[in-house]
């Protein structure tokens, strides 16, 4: 399986409330009027420039062990190590906006505009992360399916009445996306449909994905990527430095496992220097997603989910 598929830009527009919180902005704290509007101006450039795209290819366990070894970098213990052999399925994959938004934010800091372009790359990178969230979604087959064979039109514009309050989470389709909805797929190859491969998953697995740079795995892992996925294909390009290039994007693998294989606690050496710990919430929404409960260690206080 390889297939390049297509997202309406409605499809990963992130909510305000969530934009704000990636910030550190408590949930209940007012924003300034200048700021909502400036983020509502952003909201809007992004569903105007994002062109959301990716790529998924299925890779034989023996094949990523080589893909993860990389360039020999990796922790000498770290997560995906222990869990990459007992998937069911695993998927490189690598998501982008394009680089429009890239261009737009530049062009605004170039002119002085520091407080939209702040907040445009703010709108851009938590939409690069719900798109990737979107594609790990379809890939498992969780996504909701009310219109099927209905595409969003993304042509249409923000919905006026979402953004008119900052507080309101913005939603400019009417109904979620699902694999139903994903809309000019590129199959390639006589490839399966990325919205079947939940009939192809084992049964009681879930898809979580992993990236070069966290959890061990070194940002180097991105060559050897590459080489395997070919995203250049859809506009992704890696630097010298193994940044992608356009910026707002996301690489690495989808790893189909049931839920506990999926389970670690965050007491690896390198743990100490996440600044972000999202793996907590990740794990803790796989195992609610299942009825079950999660229980693992934070740093060096045990906390239960």
């Amino acid at each position: 399986m390889r297939e390049i598929v297509r997202f309406p830009a409605d499809a990963c527009l992130p909510s305000a409330a969530d934009v704000l919180a990636a910030q550190g902005v408590p949930a209940d704290r007012e924003t300034p009027e200048p700021i909502a509007e400036a983020l509502r101006e952003a909201l809007k450039l992004f569903l105007e420039l994002a062109a959301p795209i990716g790529i998924v290819s299925e890779i034989p366990t023996a094949e990523f062990a080589e893909v993860y070894g990389g360039e020999g970098r990796n922790a000498q213990d770290s997560p995906l190590a222990g869990i990459f052999p007992k998937a069911g399925q695993l998927l490189l994959f690598a998501v982008t906006i394009g680089d429009r938004v890239g261009d737009e934010i530049s062009r605004l800091f170039a002119a002085g505009r520091f407080d939209l372009g702040y907040l445009l790359d703010a709108v851009a990178s938590s939409g690069t992360d719900r798109l990737a969230q979107k594609l790990q979604e379809c890939c498992g087959g969780t996504g909701d399916s009310p219109h099927a064979g209905t595409v969003p039109d993304t042509k249409t514009g923000p919905d006026e009445n979402a953004l008119r309050d900052i507080d309101v989470p913005v939603r400019t389709s009417p109904f979620p996306l699902s694999p139903s909805h994903l809309g000019d797929l590129g199959v390639l190859g006589g490839s399966i449909p990325v919205s079947e491969c939940a009939g192809r998953t084992p049964a009681g697995t879930v898809f979580l994905r992993y990236s070069p740079g966290y959890c061990g795995w070194d940002i180097t892992g991105q060559r050897q990527l590459f080489q395997a996925l070919r995203p250049e294909e859809i506009g992704i390009t890696l630097r010298e430095s193994c940044l992608m290039e356009p910026l707002k994007s996301i690489s690495g693998v989808l790893v189909a496992a049931r839920p506990e294989v999926h389970r670690f606690d965050n007491t690896y050496p390198f743990c100490s220097a996440c600044t972000t710990q999202t793996c907590r919430s990740r794990i803790a929404a796989v195992e609610e997603s299942r009825g079950t409960e999660t229980e693992f260690y934070h740093q060096d206080t045990k906390t239960r989910r």
